[in-house]
């Protein structure tokens, strides 16, 4: 009889685990923003299956300096995601994020499967604006978002941003729930069962990184990252093709490298930019 739960268990955990472990969207809302200081945009995106995708673009008043395409972690939405990267209106750029569907005001249920549609939706339309304005296009991922745009990017060569960061990226799927499952008791009798459970789908693979095109890359991580482990950054890096730099620092932080040690690393993005 234990058996018997136990396989209605993993069975039950197979047809949720993957979205329900690495998609925890919110409907709520955490942050609004100051309108009378800063022109916001509410823009509504269709995508290929006829969902709403919703999302803030902030332009800059006077010329531009490019646009930041923000693809935001797994939790929240972007009420929320939207305070970490503010700072690039402050330097003169156009500053652009979207909820993957089921988060915030998008529509749908939340999908791995169709994640990719959703990205290339977002892409299509930051690819559009960008070359409208005659700006560059800076594409940053973070964690989750870092992974599903490097995916994207890795399996369409011929999308080339200017510049691409990816803060705290994951290789694959399978390897961080393997490593979650570790650290978590209750998780534990599911170990031998992570392969089985968790789907690879989206996960980034070695060849496609070394093919991406050879536009600047910057990969940045922290060593102590309690929530995706500097491994999983690093193999990431290493696999990426040139020209690229990793960026690492100690605070035990997720997804906070450009506020950490006094705004070293934004100073440092913003001085690679001007490369470009």
């Amino acid at each position: 009889m234990r058996c018997i739960y136990l396989l209605l268990f993993l069975l039950s955990f197979q047809v949720t685990g993957c979205t329900s472990l690495f998609y925890q969207p919110t409907r709520d809302e955490y942050h609004d923003v100051d309108t009378s200081k800063i022109q916001r945009d509410v823009i509504s995106l269709e995508t290929s299956d006829h969902k709403k995708l919703n999302g803030w673009y902030f332009p800059q008043k006077k010329k531009s300096k490019g646009l930041v395409l923000f693809f935001h972690g797994n939790a929240e939405n972007i009420t929320s995601h939207f305070v970490t990267l503010f700072w690039f209106t402050e330097a003169g750029y156009d500053y652009a994020l979207f909820d993957y569907r089921g988060y915030g005001k998008s529509t749908g249920n939340v999908n791995n499967d169709k994640a990719m549609i959703d990205v290339k939706t977002m892409m299509d339309w930051g690819l559009k604006v960008s070359k409208e304005k005659k700006i560059p296009l800076i594409v940053y991922g973070q964690s989750l978002g870092a992974n599903l745009s490097l995916k994207y990017l890795s399996l369409h060569p011929e999308v080339k941003p200017n510049f691409y960061i990816a803060e705290a990226p994951f290789y694959k799927f399978t390897e961080i729930a393997a490593i979650k499952a570790k650290q978590a008791w209750i998780l534990w009798p599911l170990r031998p069962f992570v392969n089985w459970i968790v789907s690879d789908l989206n996960s980034l693979d070695e060849n496609e990184l070394k093919n991406l095109p050879k536009y600047p890359k910057v990969f940045l991580h922290s060593e102590n990252d309690p929530v995706v482990p500097f491994s999983q950054g690093k193999k990431t890096f290493t696999y990426a093709s040139e020209p690229k730099e990793l960026w690492s620092y100690k605070a035990p932080h997720h997804v906070n490298g450009t506020h950490t040690e006094n705004g070293k690393f934004r100073k440092m993005l913003l001085e690679r930019l001007k490369g470009i």
